[in-house]
C-alpha cells in the first residue's frame, strides 16, 4: 500500500479502482482554477482604456472586475503511481475530489463532476494518437473520480527547457501532429504549455490536460477567458475586454505553440513582464524580439516559424498544415540528445529519418 494512506479515498468509496489497481506514491498534486487566469483588475481596466484611446474603438467594455471576477477555488486532484494487479503494469491515477462541488466550470456554470465528465469525453474522442496521453480506465464514486492514464516517467517538457536544443524540431513536429489530430475532431485545447506536455520512456511527447478543452460546433466562436496568462492569444484577451468582438477559435492553439517554441529555445516566454499590464499589452501588440544573445545561433527558419505562429491577426496566423510543411522541418535529424540539469540526468536517442 502507498504511503500517505490517509490521503487516499476510503476503499468503500472506490471499490472498483482498488480491486484492479494498487496505489503507490504521490506523483503530484494540483488545484485547477476554473480560469487559471488571475489578473489585476486595475491593470486590465488601464489597458482597456489605453487601447480604446489608441484604436478609436467604441462600445461598452467589460470592467476588469468582470473580466477577472475572483480567484476560484478550483478542482483538487492528486496524481499517484499505481500498478494494475493483473498485469503488473504501471499507470498514473489522477484522483479528483468531488466533495467540494461548488466549482463553476469554464463556461455554462458546470459543476466539477460535469466538467470532469466533459474532459473524459474529449479524452476518449482523441484516444489512439501516439502523441496524446492515453486514458486507460475511469472509475467514479459519489465523492471521487479516478482517471487512470499511461505513466510518463520522464515528466513534463517544462523540466527540460533549453536542454532540448538538439531536438526541438522533433518535439515541435510531434506537438503539431498531436494538435492537428485534436483540431480534426473540432476540439480546441485552450491550455497548451510545456507543463501540459509529458515525455514518455522514449522521450516522445504526450499532450495532456484537456480540462479546458472544448468541442466546437460548426462556425462556433468561444468567448470564455481561460488558460495560462503568458500563453493567451490576443483574440482571447480582446473578446474579454471589448464588446462586439467576434470571439476566438482553434487558432489560439497555434499562438500557444509559438510561445512554447520560443520558450524551448531560450528558456523564457516571449511576452513575460513583471508588470501584468505590460505583459497584456505585449501580447495584444505581438511585441517580442529575437535580440537577446541566446538567439545568435538560432536558425532563421526557426525565427520565421515563430513569427508566423505569433501573428496577432488569427486569420493571418499560420495553419497547422502550413506549419508542418514549413522550411523549419525540412532537415535531416540524425542524433537527438536530451539533458536536464534539473533532473541531473542525460538521455540519448538516435534517429535516422527525414522529417518531411
Amino acid at each position: 500500500m502507498a504511503k500517505d494512506d490517509d490521503l487516499l479515498p476510503d476503499k468503500d468509496a472506490a471499490k472498483g479502482f482498488y480491486a484492479k489497481y494498487e496505489p503507490k506514491e504521490i506523483l503530484g498534486r494540483n488545484t485547477r482554477a476554473c480560469t487559471q487566469v488571475i489578473a489585476d483588475p486595475v491593470a486590465i481596466t488601464a489597458e482597456r482604456d489605453r487601447l480604446n484611446a489608441s484604436t478609436q474603438l467604441r462600445g461598452t467594455y467589460h470592467t476588469g472586475a468582470a473580466l477577472f471576477p475572483h480567484r476560484p477555488e478550483g478542482i483538487s486532484s492528486t496524481v499517484r503511481r499505481c500498478i494494475e494487479k493483473e498485469t503488473g503494469t504501471e499507470f498514473a491515477a489522477k484522483i479528483i475530489d468531488l466533495s467540494n462541488d461548488s466549482y463553476e466550470g469554464v463556461s455554462e456554470g458546470k459543476t466539477m463532476l460535469e466538467a470532469t465528465l466533459e474532459e473524459i469525453n474529449i479524452l476518449r474522442m482523441v484516444t489512439g494518437h501516439p502523441y496524446i496521453i492515453e486514458l486507460h480506465d475511469v472509475f467514479q464514486s459519489n465523492t471521487f473520480i479516478f482517471l487512470v492514464f499511461e505513466l510518463c516517467k520522464n515528466g513534463e517538457l517544462f523540466d527540460y527547457l533549453t536542454s532540448v536544443l538538439y531536438c526541438y524540431r522533433y518535439i515541435m513536429r510531434q506537438l503539431f501532429e498531436a494538435l492537428q489530430y485534436v483540431h480534426m475532431h473540432n476540439i480546441v485545447h485552450r491550455d497548451l504549455k510545456p507543463e501540459n506536455i509529458l515525455l514518455d520512456d522514449n522521450f516522445n511527447i504526450k499532450l495532456t490536460d484537456f480540462g479546458f478543452a472544448k468541442v466546437l460546433q460548426p462556425n462556433e466562436k468561444l468567448f470564455d477567458l481561460c488558460g495560462t496568462p503568458g500563453y493567451l492569444a490576443p483574440e482571447v484577451l480582446r473578446c474579454n475586454m471589448f464588446e462586439g468582438e467576434e470571439g476566438y477559435g482553434p487558432q489560439i492553439d497555434l499562438w500557444a505553440c509559438g510561445v512554447i517554441m520560443f520558450t524551448l529555445l531560450v528558456g523564457c516566454p516571449p511576452f513575460w513582464h513583471r508588470k501584468q499590464m505590460v505583459m497584456l499589452r505585449n501580447i495584444m501588440e505581438g511585441n517580442y524580439s529575437f535580440t537577446s544573445p541566446e538567439w545568435a545561433d538560432i536558425t532563421e527558419s526557426s525565427k520565421d516559424l515563430i513569427r508566423k505562429l505569433l501573428t496577432v491577426d488569427p486569420y493571418k496566423r499560420i495553419t497547422i498544415e502550413e506549419a508542418l510543411s514549413h522550411q523549419f522541418f525540412q532537415v535531416l535529424v540524425r542524433f537527438i540528445y536530451f539533458s536536464s540539469i534539473t533532473r541531473e540526468a542525460k538521455k540519448f536517442k538516435k534517429f535516422n529519418f527525414h522529417l518531411p
